[in-house]
């Protein structure tokens, strides 16, 4: 925690498997545990995902500084394939697995009406599964030496609309039937902020961080104008994150992949603490220039690249790619080393222990 005080701890934290945003997939980390002379166990989080649990024996071979507290699905028999191999989602968004991962094919307020959202049956905030053996995790938790993340799955505004509706439908949703866009976006709202408050009302005293996840890049610059984003979502956000700080003093942690630099300045006055995951290989995610801009008011967490360096480069060449995020980010505090996103199964096993090595590096010098 002393980096996200913005001191300089004896070395930079690492995270590895501490959120839903930051772990790896399951067949990686079979790989990972094999390379590192361990059994093949493995616990998924979320079939959805293929992301998994990182386990004690793991965190303690490669010093990994973090553990999550993760919500609990809340029925299970949505994260179970069905016959034809697709899976519907508590929210009823249909997905495919393509290339080992699921993906949306079906939304199914697509083709919904202002009237249709009162008919729709929306998932149970509440439901107690979601918090079973929460109190008592967060507990034992909170006697160990990691730096504790709180995790809920799926928390997303703008995301969760588009998904429920198809991508299209929404951002024309978002322009042309706004009193529809509204009215989704409400509902969606109201359903994440009762999760969260519930959440941080049994944990909340235990945590350090708290994730709060809402895509709004990709590669090349935003999904919608920043404009666009302060008339019809950053108010839905400042809700959410109002109530996350009624209930925690945990740092909030903002994620979004791509391409965010016009919305930075947004998120600091939300509220918001952590940026994650720093997409370097997204247009203007460059961390020094980041760092420069933003280093006294957003601590960074990510920023190792998943999509060339983790997957494709070699283990030097990953040491090289971490030094380089650390001597942009970690002075004067502020930063924690972790992935840009999920390791992916196609990274090498070799290239995430190099990872890990470059960071106990950092403390030595």
């Amino acid at each position: 925690m002393v980096a996200l005080d913005h001191k300089e701890p004896d070395r930079v934290p690492l995270d590895l498997g501490g959120s839903f945003v930051t772990t790896i997939n399951v067949q990686a980390y079979k790989n990972l545990r094999r390379a590192l002379g361990l059994s093949e166990k493995c616990t998924l989080l979320r079939e959805q995902t293929q992301s998994v649990v990182v386990d004690e024996d793991v965190r303690q071979v490669l010093g990994i500084d973090t553990t999550g507290l993760y919500e609990r699905p809340p029925r299970p028999e949505f994260e179970r394939p069905r016959s034809d191999g697709s899976l519907v989602s508590e929210w009823g968004i249909v997905y495919k697995k393509v290339n080992g991962l699921y993906t949306p094919v079906k939304h199914p307020l697509a083709q919904a009406t202002l009237a249709d959202l009162d008919q729709y049956s929306w998932p149970d905030p509440l439901a107690p599964a979601r918090f079973a053996g929460l109190e008592e995790e967060a507990l034992a938790l909170r006697k160990s030496d990691y730096a504790v993340v709180g995790n809920l799955g799926w928390t997303e505004v703008f995301g969760m609309a588009w998904y429920l509706r198809g991508f299209e439908n929404f951002m024309v949703d978002l322009i042309a039937r706004k009193e529809f866009a509204h009215a989704l976006l409400r509902r969606i709202t109201d359903h994440q902020k009762a999760r969260y408050l519930k959440f941080l009302e049994i944990v909340g005293n235990a945590i350090d961080v708290i994730l709060f996840a809402d895509d709004l890049g990709g590669q090349h610059g935003l999904f919608i104008s920043p404009s666009t984003y302060r008339k019809m979502i950053k108010p839905y956000h400042a809700e959410i994150i109002q109530a996350i700080r009624s209930k925690t003093r945990a740092r909030i942690m903002f994620h979004s992949c791509g391409s965010v630099t016009p919305l930075l300045d947004d998120f600091v006055e939300l509220g918001v603490d952590i940026l994650n995951p720093v997409q370097v290989s997204a247009k203007g995610m460059d961390t020094l220039a980041l760092k420069r801009r933003y280093g006294k008011r957003l601590s960074f967490w990510g920023a190792v690249d998943t999509q060339r360096i983790l997957p494709h480069d070699t283990p030097e060449g990953v040491r090289g790619e971490v030094q380089r995020r650390i001597s942009h980010l970690a002075s004067g505090g502020g930063y924690v080393v972790a992935p840009v996103h999920v390791v992916q199964a196609d990274v090498p096993s070799e290239n995430v222990i190099a990872m890990c090595q470059a960071v106990w590096k950092s403390g030595k010098e």
